[in-house]
């Protein structure tokens, strides 16, 4: 019997020439250049063999690029599909989504603890020690700083998501009108 000790690898990708702006525009019928989106195509043209976190202030285009712009993209060039599921609907479907090797979850934080027959499970922390264990990538927005996601979720849960994502900081005024 021959054992295998070392772990899957790395699921690695690259969007030559992403078009953030083209789709972003699709999606909500207007597009303006942020810092933030330079480094979220940098993470699509080479994702080191990580997921991506994109954090921060509200209304900066987050849940647009994670719902529906990487998705398109990812389905363009690989002709893959993303699993994108909302934060507050994980918890329903824990078991299926454990099972996704590439997972989008918009906005981390807002869900709660599930309590079934006595047995608590935070989806979240899960999902990350699963990517982490399979190497698994794994897209999230929030709208939660660092310091929130150690309140809410640990400090382990912290530093497995530094391990496991790209962290991208979304600042400024909200755009939303």
């Amino acid at each position: 019997m021959q054992y295998n000790f070392l772990p899957p690898p790395k699921l690695q990708f690259s969007i030559p020439e992403p078009d953030i702006a083209g789709l972003f525009k699709k999606v909500t019928g207007k597009f303006e250049n942020l810092p933030e989106y330079k480094q979220v195509e940098d993470w699509l043209k080479n994702n080191e063999g990580k997921g991506l976190a994109m954090i921060g202030a509200n209304g900066r285009g987050k849940t647009v690029l994670g719902k529906w712009v990487i998705p398109q993209l990812f389905w363009d060039f690989y002709r893959k599909v993303i699993k994108t599921v909302d934060s507050q609907d994980m918890n329903f479907t824990l078991d299926e989504l454990l099972k996704k090797q590439i997972l989008s979850i918009d906005d981390i934080g807002t869900e709660n603890q599930r309590i079934v027959y006595g047995e608590r499970r935070w989806a979240f922390p899960e999902l990350l020690d699963k990517a982490e264990k399979n190497r698994n990538i794994l897209i999230i927005t929030s709208n939660l700083d660092a310091d929130s996601f150690e309140r809410k979720y640990g400090i382990r849960t912290r530093e497995r998501m530094r391990a496991v994502c790209k962290i991208v900081i979304f600042k400024g005024e909200s755009l939303r009108i």
